[in-house]
């Protein structure tokens, strides 16, 4: 398959922006990346898609993501991070399974807008996971508990494991 742009960056230490760049992937493998009509043979490719005044670079990386959580933002302000934690716990008892569910769905959409292509997940409610794998994003997730009750009451949710980095 080969992909051209407008403009290519490659994020590579030393090289330029390129204009009117190609990628050349084969198998899932970048094999080449240079000037459109690098090989003088984009009509042999199987596939050739061209992006006119666009950007083509690398996805981006979101290494610390909350996809289950609606925007919170305004309700859960705190001077101090302990505050700011039982605020969100507060907050957290207030939302139903569906609101989870509405907050993964549009948080992964604006990822996916936004191009993101590798999330680091905290999931809680053991919902992200499950629209990750349909995501087609790459993601490691991560289990997290805030408990605020005695020890032996706190049962963790499972949510891993789910490592689909490729």
């Amino acid at each position: 398959m080969l992909i051209t742009s407008s403009k290519l960056l490659t994020l590579q230490q030393g090289m330029n922006p390129i204009d009117n760049g190609a990628i050349f992937i084969d198998h899932g493998i970048i094999r080449a990346v240079g000037p459109a009509g690098f090989d003088n043979q984009e009509t042999s490719f199987p596939s050739v898609y061209s992006f006119k005044d666009a950007v083509l670079m690398p996805g981006l990386v979101n290494l610390h993501t909350h996809l289950e959580l609606p925007p919170l933002f305004d309700r859960i302000q705190a001077k101090e991070f302990p505050d700011w934690v039982l605020n969100l716990i507060q907050e957290k008892k207030t939302l139903k399974p569906s609101d989870y569910v509405a907050a993964t769905a549009q948080n992964l959409e604006t990822a996916i807008e936004t191009g993101t292509t590798t999330i680091g997940e905290i999931c809680t409610q053991n919902i992200s996971q499950l629209k990750l794998k349909d995501s087609g994003l790459r993601a490691v997730v991560f289990q997290e508990i805030i408990c605020m009750i005695p020890e032996d009451s706190c049962t963790p949710l499972t949510c891993g494991p789910f490592v689909p980095l490729h």
